[in-house]
């Protein structure tokens, strides 16, 4: 019994230590690998007063909300065309322009849309 209770006790120490609290810096640098522009004078290091300034600012959502403009239904709608015909994208760029949209709509009268 008293040897399993020593065993036990290296066992937990050992755990323990491996699965230390991060430091202060070690969540600051997460911070920085996400939200770069956070780094205001550009050093390539996110300073305590940046990283302070940039968290109470608000732009700490992530990059891709913060960025991202709200499409106009038009878009939407010509997105939905394109999942249902991707050969319409002549130039294979991923992305369907008007102008192609047009063509295709023309050349193949789809009534679905």
């Amino acid at each position: 019994m008293k040897k399993t209770l020593i065993f036990s006790a290296l066992a937990f120490s050992l755990i323990g230590s491996l699965h230390a609290e991060k430091s202060g810096e070690d969540w600051k640098n997460e911070y920085f690998k996400k939200f770069p522009a956070a780094d205001t004078n550009q050093d390539g290091e996110l300073s305590w007063p940046e990283y302070k300034s940039h968290k109470e600012s608000g732009n700490n959502k992530a990059p891709e909300q913060n960025n991202a403009p709200e499409k106009s239904s038009a878009e939407k709608w010509k997105d939905t065309y394109f999942k249902k015909n991707p050969a319409a994208d002549t130039n294979n760029d991923g992305v369907l322009s008007w102008p192609e949209y047009k063509a295709h709509k023309d050349k193949n009268d789809n009534s679905d849309f």
